[in-house]
């Protein structure tokens, strides 16, 4: 199966979520959580 991958306005998210009180530790969570180790940049 082919992965899918999802396109997003990075500082459009970001904007949102600070505008919804999430701090910047939590938008990495957020933006990283699916992603795996190797992905992260280790």
């Amino acid at each position: 199966m082919d992965e899918i991958l999802r396109y997003t306005d990075l500082a459009h998210a970001i904007q949102l979520a600070r505008a919804n009180g999430m701090t910047d530790r939590d938008i990495v969570r957020a933006l990283t959580g699916s992603m795996s180790y190797e992905e992260q940049g280790k």
